[in-house]
């Protein structure tokens, strides 16, 4: 089984991305791959380099699993915005760059990523070779509200 190297979703708040990836996530979690799930602004920090070495951690985990691991990155855009002057955020998103060209080149760890915000993301971040798959997700109509709330009141 060969995944792809990651899948971008993309849209308006509201539209389902989360619900998407987290069903994702149990489907592959029910054929034994390993989630691991992170909030974008989970990665950053006021001191700089800790938000790179957040980085480096979260793939050096995920290589010290055995089988297939996705890596969930909720809302990429608070590391992935275009690089400006905050040298943390610049720094961040420059090691998960380099993370995600050079990661598990046998297929076995992936990247599931949601933003509300894909006209922000830095070029070099939605460029061919880093997200295989850009989807974006429209919003839902009357019938697909129904379902998505009736999977919630569950």
């Amino acid at each position: 089984m060969t995944l792809s190297r990651g899948i971008l979703f993309h849209g308006s708040p509201g539209t389902g991305k989360t619900l998407l990836g987290m069903a994702a996530s149990k489907e592959l979690k029910d054929v034994g791959a390993t989630i691991i799930f992170v909030n974008g602004s989970e990665l950053l920090d006021e001191n700089i380099g800790a938000g790179a070495n957040r980085v480096r951690e979260l793939f050096s985990q995920a290589k010290s699993y055995t089988g297939y691991v996705m890596i969930f990155i909720e809302e990429i855009d608070v590391v992935g915005r275009t690089r400006d002057d905050n040298n943390e955020r610049y720094a961040t998103l420059t090691q998960l760059l380099g993370e995600m060209d050079g990661f598990d080149q046998n297929g076995k760890i992936f990247i599931l990523a949601t933003t509300n915000r894909y006209d922000d993301l830095d070029s070099a971040l939605i460029r061919a070779g880093r997200f295989d798959r850009n989807v974006r997700i429209e919003l839902p109509n009357a019938a697909d509200r129904a379902s998505i709330m009736k999977i919630h009141l569950r």
